[in-house]
């Protein structure tokens, strides 16, 4: 996955599947021989490797150069049958058998529009975060799901442009030492909601819809955002217009000293994270 902010590389960050996940995503998508296999943030080609394996054809969309190149030396065995192309995904074309996106929530609905456009025969693979706005996956295997043409129907309306932004986007928050990807989610009611951001995680994420509704429980955030870019210690707000009343997702890297999958993300424990934002807008 390329899609949220890294200390050392700047954006965005990329995080690897697993063999486990990747494996399922191949089985779940049916991926045959001589198939096209496209992925959307490929990162260093891992997922590409084991398309090829499959006797697919692979292509992947890639805006990190150093991760561009990093997958083509992986790939230069492969000949024909492969090929990185480093740009965004939000404006190329989109042709394949099967697309695989390790996206977020965010990015999954901005891109909602092209994925709805692939031939009905094309399926749609998603590790850990669903596609928002459509049906039930038609198939679900431990933290990845696949789409096909009965799984690809908007069950919401396209959100508003607000405050600049044609969409929610990405909120990443990084942590002074001993990073771990996480998730978490917030409810929240339909209308406006404005986010307010400080270095403190207490005052890090305020929702508020209306006048005066604000939700402030961190153990059960919901919101998948971007603000503006800004630099480390200063405070940011925004607003957008939820099209309906549910949850999205804030997307972290936070510490912890206890196993992943077994700890809560509380105040007290991740106090002193920061924040950095990027518009999807400007999404290279």
């Amino acid at each position: 996955m390329t899609g949220a902010t890294d200390a050392a590389g700047g954006w965005p960050f990329w995080a690897p599947l697993g063999d486990e996940e990747i494996a399922d995503a191949l089985a779940l998508a049916g991926l045959r021989p001589g198939e096209r296999f496209l992925d959307l943030g490929c990162g260093d080609g891992r997922v590409m490797v084991a398309a090829l394996d499959a006797g697919a054809h692979a292509s992947g969309y890639e805006v990190d150069g150093a991760l561009a190149a990093r997958a083509r030396e992986r790939l230069a065995g492969a000949g024909g049958r492969a090929r990185v192309i480093e740009r965004s995904f939000f404006d190329a074309p989109l042709d394949a058998e099967v697309v695989f996106a390790y996206l977020s929530p965010a990015m999954l609905q901005r891109l909602r529009p092209q994925l709805e456009l692939l031939p009905s025969a094309s399926r749609v693979v998603t590790a850990w975060f669903d596609v928002p706005g459509w049906a039930p996956p038609t198939a679900r295997r431990r933290n990845v799901r696949c789409y096909t043409a009965t799984s690809v129907v908007s069950t919401s309306a396209p959100v508003p442009a607000a405050a600049g932004w044609s969409s929610p986007g990405l909120l990443c928050v990084l942590p002074t030492a001993g990073k771990i990807l996480a998730t978490t989610s917030l409810a929240h009611p339909r209308g406006p909601v404005a986010i307010a951001v400080d270095d403190a995680l207490s005052d890090l994420v305020a929702i508020t819809a209306g006048a005066d509704a604000v939700v402030g429980d961190l153990a059960t955030i919901a919101v998948d955002l971007v603000l503006a870019p800004h630099s480390f210690g200063a405070a940011v707000t925004g607003t957008l217009h939820a099209p309906a009343a549910g949850t999205c997702e804030l997307f972290c890297l936070t510490s912890t000293t206890s196993p992943p999958g077994s700890w809560p993300i509380g105040a007290a424990r991740c106090a002193r994270l920061r924040a950095l934002f990027r518009a999807l807008d400007s999404y290279p």
